[in-house]
């Protein structure tokens, strides 16, 4: 065989793997900026889910949309904070609740075409009593999407533990973080086909708002196959 053949030979044996890596991947169609629904965000404690939600928030605003917010993180006062400073800074509605009752008060949700993004309090897997309080203000919020909220960073045995913990959650889809700290993706590809999960989307760092995009499965085989897009 001619050095010519070999190569050949050699892409489409790789167009074949990419293709057989695509197919595996289900993804959710996720739109930046979401419109006219209600977004959850889920997770263990640094996740990135505030971030996730302000990037979200930030691209709504930019385009005309105003995006409600809703907190039900009391105890991180980090978290507070972010979301404070950024709905003073853009005017944006903004609720904390710590009860199912503070969530059942009207704060602008329900009108048609209208945004709603809600924060949550980090648990981990063993935190059963703190994943049944996130439970209980979700169902008063009746989001209609719940995303969890995973770093790129996190092994995938330990990723399906939140995954399993946080079944009671009734999780709808899987945002990956931090893709910017990891030259590996493979975990991203296992926890997406062990969870049955589709993916929504892919941090690739903190800048507000840019470093967020929706998952496409190419996107996501790319880099399983060929590794940190920088380099």
């Amino acid at each position: 065989t001619n050095p010519q053949g070999r190569s050949l030979s050699a892409e489409a044996l790789g167009q074949a793997l990419d293709e057989r890596v695509t197919g595996m991947i289900r993804t959710a169609g996720a739109t930046i900026p979401p419109r006219g629904v209600t977004l959850a965000f889920v997770g263990p404690p640094g996740a990135g889910k505030t971030t996730t939600l302000s990037k979200l928030a930030v691209h709504a605003h930019v385009t005309g949309v105003t995006p409600n917010i809703l907190s039900f993180d009391g105890v991180g006062l980090g978290a507070t904070r972010q979301l404070d400073t950024l709905s003073t800074l853009l005017g944006l509605p903004y609720t904390l609740a710590v009860t199912p009752d503070d969530v059942s008060r009207p704060f602008g949700r329900g009108a048609a075409g209208s945004l709603t993004l809600i924060d949550t309090p980090g648990v981990s897997p063993r935190d059963a009593a703190g994943i049944r309080s996130v439970g209980e203000l979700l169902r008063a919020a009746r989001p209609t999407e719940i995303h969890l909220v995973l770093p790129a960073t996190t092994k995938t045995d330990d990723a399906m533990a939140v995954v399993r913990a946080c079944a009671p959650l009734e999780v709808t889809h899987l945002a990956f973080t931090k893709l910017d700290e990891t030259t590996t993706y493979g975990s991203i590809l296992s926890i997406a086909i062990l969870s049955k999960l589709p993916l929504s989307y892919l941090a690739t760092g903190r800048e507000v708002p840019n470093d967020i995009q929706p998952a496409t499965a190419r996107e996501v085989a790319r880099r399983v196959l060929q590794g940190d897009p920088a380099r």
